[in-house]
């Protein structure tokens, strides 16, 4: 699952601002993505089934998913596929 992916996903499902970024430590590479309604957080976090994660406090919610076929296939669903070049508007199932 891409960044691309993910900015559509929140395009679609969360109705206040929001901010992707890759964070890339070790070997694993991570999507953080920070939202200015808490409610856009559990949104995102419920329908990609992510699972409360610790981070010492430093953030008000910190959610944790692998980003496998399953949760691609989830975002999918609501995202819709990209348009394609010619003018056509993505599709996805309504909210």
């Amino acid at each position: 699952m891409g960044l691309d992916l993910l900015t559509r996903l929140c395009n679609r499902a969360a109705d206040g601002s929001y901010a992707l970024s890759l964070s890339r430590q070790e070997a694993v590479t991570a999507v953080q993505c920070a939202f200015a309604e808490p409610a856009d957080a559990e949104r995102i976090a419920r329908l990609l089934q992510a699972a409360p994660a610790d981070d010492g406090g430093r953030w008000a919610s910190v959610w944790q998913v692998l980003l496998d076929q399953e949760a691609e296939g989830k975002a999918l669903a609501v995202a819709g596929h990209p348009a394609k070049r010619h003018g056509r508007k993505p599709t996805a199932e309504p909210l």
